[in-house]
Parts: C-alpha cells; sequence; structure tokens
C-alpha cells in the first residue's frame, strides 16, 4: 500500500511521484518511509529521499541520501492492486 500527501502520474514520461510523508508497506507487513519517491512505469527505476525503513520486530534504519528501493515499492503496489 502506498500513502502520501501528493501522488502525481506523468503520463508523458510514464512515472509516478508520490511527495510528503511516503509510506508503503508490503505484504509481510514492512514499512517504508521517503520524503518523496519517484519510480518508472514498472516500478524497476527509482529514488527516495529520506529513506527510513520498519521492518516488524526490529529497529528501524534510516537514510539520508537518496536511495533506489524500488522491489519494495512494486511489492506494495502489486499488494494494493
Amino acid at each position: 500500500m502506498l500513502l502520501a500527501d501528493r501522488v502525481i502520474y506523468d503520463r508523458t514520461k510514464q512515472t509516478l511521484r508520490a511527495q510528503g510523508n511516503v509510506q508503503i508497506t508490503d505484504t509481510a507487513g514492512a514499512t517504508e518511509f521517503a520524503d518523496e519517491i519517484e519510480v518508472d512505469q514498472d516500478f524497476t527505476n527509482g529514488f527516495a529521499t529520506r529513506f527510513s525503513t520498519r521492518i516488524p520486530g526490529k529497529a528501524p534504519r534510516r537514510r539520508h541520501q537518496p536511495h533506489r528501493r524500488c522491489a519494495a515499492i512494486r511489492r506494495a503496489t502489486r499488494s494494493s492492486r
């Protein structure tokens, strides 16, 4: 599941951009957070800024540099369809 303050789909570039309080939860219950993400139409390429993740039963991990994490985005998007 993808939650964000703002989600924009660019039909010309076929990219999805989510901005503000972005949360992605996959089917295993892991939640990933970012200030912003942008991914391509296949959810195979993209970026996230101020990325962190919470895996059930473990402490959060944080990254403050742009980070590629499209596998989780693909899983979350497919599970919400």
